[in-house]
């Protein structure tokens, strides 16, 4: 075996990437303080055990790098109240937050709204990743209408709201694209039984490295998507889809970590198979993977007709879950909130 990459994140994770006797790459993280480890291979995958890369990583890393170097990491406010305290003071810098719901439930929005929020906290730019098709005129459209709760004028949202499309096309996925951003090529194999398997190779940003001084926060709506256009959905794929999660992310989290950037990755709802018309609560599309390489997490749901009658908010109404966070035990509750027409979230 061969460790390739290794590096450390803000809360003291060791990531690393592996080349395995087969010449297979696979990715994987080692939390010493929470005792916990993953790995993109098969074998972890499917039995949730301690793989020979675990093992292997665990004998390389260096655990005086491993510290939490940011007990209290700079946070951009939401706005809301509720939401600062289910994120102990907001949306961090230096680390990874992901967000998801179902449809309609207001992760997008949430998005534009912490997007301007760091425009205005930081004076740099947001960059916001379309995987989902959005049109650049709509999006600065829908964004424009909460420059006054921020104090921002159309200008300041048009130069330092910066839209990108990563929408895919005859010569590369959605998902090759965000990789090309990040200094991956991304190609696959596909047996005649329909398995994937991911192969990466090094390649020159299509974002300069100096560049990403000039932000200070990434969007990307959604990781759902392009996943979901990329790799078949059968169960035999699962490795291959936790490998692309597994390498987007360590990279995310270098970014985040060299440079204070707060990430914001949005992401689709599970459907609970045995009630597929119901809501499958704290479960994200694209399961363990993303779960475990997000240390802040919320989930945004619709609000039942009792919540929109009691408080008034009718379509507005939504509720809200802290799914995850490294100094708060997650309680399952949910928590009305509304969503506003032009404003975004707030407490009423």
């Amino acid at each position: 075996m061969k460790l390739n990459e290794l590096f450390y994140d803000n809360y003291g994770i060791a990531r690393g990437i592996i080349s395995s006797d087969s010449g297979e790459e696979y990715c994987t993280s080692i939390d010493l303080q929470l005792r916990r480890s993953w790995c993109s291979c098969p074998y972890y995958i499917f039995n949730k055990t301690a793989c020979k890369h675990i093992i292997y990583l665990l004998g390389n890393i260096e655990k005086d790098k491993m510290v939490n170097k940011r007990n209290k990491l700079d946070k951009v406010s939401t706005g809301s109240d509720i939401l600062d305290e289910l994120l102990g003071g907001g949306v961090p810098y230096g680390i990874v937050t992901s967000v998801f719901g179902e449809p309609m439930s207001g992760k997008s929005m949430f998005s534009f709204q912490m997007g301007l929020a760091s425009i205005k906290e930081t004076g740099l730019k947001t960059m916001y990743i379309d995987t989902e098709g959005i049109r650049p005129q709509d999006f600065y459209s829908i964004t424009s209408k909460f420059k006054d709760r921020w104090e921002l004028t159309d200008k300041d949202i048009k130069d330092k709201f910066e839209f990108v499309s990563t929408l895919g096309d005859l010569t590369f996925t959605s998902v090759q694209k965000l990789f090309r951003m990040f200094g991956y090529v991304l190609t696959y194999d596909i047996s005649k039984g329909g398995k994937y398997t991911p192969k990466f190779e090094y390649c020159k940003p299509t974002i300069k490295e100096e560049k990403w001084s000039e932000y200070g926060m990434i969007i990307i709506d959604s990781i759902t998507k392009p996943l979901k256009d990329s790799i078949g959905a059968n169960t035999q794929n699962l490795p291959a889809r936790a490998q692309v999660v597994e390498r987007l992310f360590g990279k995310l989290y270098d970014l985040a970590t060299r440079h204070g950037l707060a990430i914001m990755i949005n992401s689709h709802a599970s459907v609970d198979p045995i009630t597929p018309f119901g809501r499958d609560f704290g479960h994200m599309w694209g399961g363990d993977g993303l779960l475990y390489n997000s240390k802040y997490a919320l989930q945004f749901i619709d609000a039942t007709s009792k919540i929109k009658n009691q408080t008034g908010w009718g379509i507005e109404a939504r509720r809200v879950m802290l799914i995850r966070r490294p100094d708060e035990q997650a309680t399952g509750d949910l928590t009305p909130i509304r969503l506003k027409k032009d404003w975004g979230y707030c407490d009423k």
